[in-house]
């Protein structure tokens, strides 16, 4: 596997190793750990070296760790799993039944081995059952690989609707062909940008109970000479379109002001455009006055310099930013429902949600549903709650399809409940 190699360990981290462990499967893998206990689970003292083994061990049907007794109680900073994914583990004898480790924290299996007794690592009368945890785990089922990212997440949600999308991207290395393929697949047409560096990839673990674990990996670093290739690109693609949607942080290489001339540049051509940022470069654009902004409640309390409490806060902070510049504010309050506030009024919407299985990409598929019903008004607004309620019904990071949504479930009313509290963010 490729990687950047830890001169003490040897050991092959960061966004090459992801990558790599991304697009195999493997029948059994066996894992070394700096410390294990049933409160911690497997833990190691470097966050890179982590990142690699949780993608290992999401990447195998099995997994047996190598761990002597003495790594037993051991607690280090970077958690990389529990010993309930672990298949096998095989010590020495200084860890025994009647030891508290991995026979009473879910480890399935282990053998102790004894080098004085049984010199060739003979495990037949060795392999004991952990007390009433000896059950096979199910096999690990690899997730479809799927195209990614905010802007990405608004075309795929786009597409399912059935409307035409063009996505505008930075593509470099094997990841962006990669990218491009997968946005094929999924019927969007990508307008790649070559650059230097690599299309970045991220990995999502999720367990048996639904916890979602991300894998970031670094992004690439854009030039000035890409920066304009990308402006010159999102001008040319967009003639004649109905909106551009403009989502996430901008990569590092470009400066807070870099949306500020994508809107300035979008209004001179005639397309109106939509903006899914925060914190300066949020900031900076509103002079250019974005026909639409899609800050959620953290980003709105960011904007304004004061934290929200309740939907009339929000009301509030999304009137000055409007002031600031913002054509339209529309934003997402969390499980309460979204506020819609423009020149002709403000609206909210909520819907009702029988279970929520995953809110990744939610706030993607609620801008998607606004622009698809026009971006403006009531029923853009209902359009956008359905579409975010209908997301966070779906597993992973997949979009709602017209079949998924419920529009019935939305009531949107002009009369705003001011003194609704909002959710508090999870820390």
């Amino acid at each position: 596997m490729g990687g950047r190699v830890r001169h003490r360990t040897r050991a092959a981290v960061d966004a090459w190793a992801l990558s790599a462990y991304a697009e195999i499967n493997a029948d059994v893998v066996f894992l070394a750990t700096n410390g294990f206990s049933p409160e911690a689970g497997l833990t190691t003292p470097d966050l890179a070296e982590a990142a690699v083994k949780r993608a290992v061990i999401a990447a195998a049907r099995r997994v047996v760790l190598l761990a002597d007794s003495g790594k037993s109680g051991q607690e280090h900073f970077a958690r990389f799993g529990d010993l309930s994914h672990v298949d096998l583990l095989i010590t020495d004898t200084g860890l025994s039944p009647r030891t508290p480790g991995p026979s009473r924290a879910g480890a399935r299996k282990w053998y102790a081995h004894d080098p004085d007794r049984h010199p060739q690592s003979e495990p037949g009368p060795h392999v004991r059952a952990a007390g009433a945890h000896a059950w096979r785990r199910p096999a690990r089922h690899r997730g479809p690989r799927r195209p990614r990212g905010k802007g990405v997440n608004v075309s795929r949600a786009v597409a399912a609707a059935g409307h035409r999308t063009v996505a505008v991207a930075p593509l470099g290395g094997p990841e962006g062909a990669l990218l491009a393929r997968l946005l094929g697949e999924h019927g969007i047409e990508a307008a790649g940008v070559q650059i230097a560096g690599s299309t970045r990839v991220n990995v999502t673990l999720v367990e048996p109970d639904g916890t979602l674990t991300k894998v970031n990996a670094a992004g690439p670093e854009i030039t000035p000479a890409e920066a304009g290739r990308l402006l010159d690109t999102v001008r040319a693609r967009s003639a004649g379109a109905d909106w551009i949607a403009c989502c996430g942080s901008l990569p590092r290489g470009l400066s807070p002001q870099w949306y500020a001339e994508l809107v300035a540049r979008s209004h001179g051509a005639g397309v109106r455009i939509a903006l899914d940022t925060s914190g300066a470069a949020l900031v900076a654009a509103l002079r250019e006055r974005p026909d639409v902004i899609k800050p959620n409640t953290q980003e709105l309390a960011e904007a304004v310099g004061r934290p929200l409490t309740t939907v009339g806060d929000a009301l509030k902070a999304a009137q000055e930013l409007r002031e600031l510049g913002a054509r339209a504010v529309l934003a997402s309050l969390g499980a309460v429902g979204q506020l819609l506030v423009e020149s002709s009024g403000a609206h909210f919407a909520g819907a009702r949600v029988d279970a929520v299985r995953s809110d990744v990409g939610a706030g993607d598929a609620s801008l998607a549903g606004f622009l698809s019903a026009g971006g403006t008004g009531p029923g853009a607004l209902a359009s956008a709650v359905a579409h975010g309620a209908a997301a966070v019904q779906l597993p992973g990071s997949a979009m709602p399809t017209p079949a998924d949504l419920d529009l019935s479930a939305v009531v949107t009313t002009a009369d705003i409940p001011v003194d609704l509290a909002l959710p508090v963010p999870a820390p």
